[in-house]
């Protein structure tokens, strides 16, 4: 999957650690309470902070709501959430963003059927789907997350091996499921251009 769009600027999701996103959580519910003793204290006994209050306030505005996304969302933006490159060292220096690894692409013609290592334990039907050097990271995890029901983490995740591993078999209930999901997908990725291959697949036709 390409990691940005040919026609915006948008940018794929970072996944982090699951630590980090449990130590992130823990942080927030603990900050929210110090901050509502903090300006109870204010309000009761105003006074202007010193410098280094100041330093500390200003910091605490950016590094809280960071802190507060990557709990709900269990992704760091690449944008770094409009610190750029800096924002982006930092993410990775604190939750440990797991970054792709170098991508496999594999032919349009590829049935992954035919590789044993691709084909799930007793799977029967489901979508193939293959990687690219053209579709987005960020279309990819929301047909996963919009036709197959899945969560935003799994669908990262899933997005991520399809990445790695040039593509991957995903059961389904029927084969007619299938068809209809691998359509849908289909016709959206056709709409944007997007070179994506997904298809409705079973063993049975395959073996015929």
């Amino acid at each position: 999957m390409a990691r940005n769009s040919p026609t915006s600027q948008t940018t794929a999701p970072q996944p982090i650690r699951w630590w980090a996103r449990a130590l992130a959580g823990i942080i927030v519910m603990c900050a929210v309470p110090a901050y509502g003793v903090a300006m109870y204290r204010f309000f009761r006994h105003p006074q202007w902070p010193d410098p280094l209050q100041a330093f500390e306030i200003m910091a605490s505005l950016w590094v809280l709501p960071v802190f507060a996304y990557v709990a709900l969302k269990g992704t760091v933006p690449a944008s770094g959430l409009g610190m750029g490159s800096a924002g982006r060292w930092a993410a990775r220096s604190i939750f440990g963003v797991v970054t792709p690894a170098a991508p496999v692409v594999l032919p349009p013609q590829t049935s992954l059927l035919d590789l044993s290592e691709f084909v799930p334990s007793e799977f029967q039907y489901g979508l193939e789907v293959l990687n690219d050097n053209g579709t987005p990271m960020e279309f990819v995890v929301s047909a996963l997350s919009t036709h197959l029901g899945m969560s935003h983490n799994d669908s990262v995740q899933t997005m991520l091996s399809i990445h790695k591993r040039g593509g991957a078999l995903l059961p389904m209930a029927s084969l007619a499921d299938a068809k209809r999901v691998a359509g849908a997908i289909t016709a959206e990725a056709e709409l944007q251009r997007f070179p994506l291959v997904c298809r409705a697949v079973s063993v049975e036709d395959a073996r015929a």
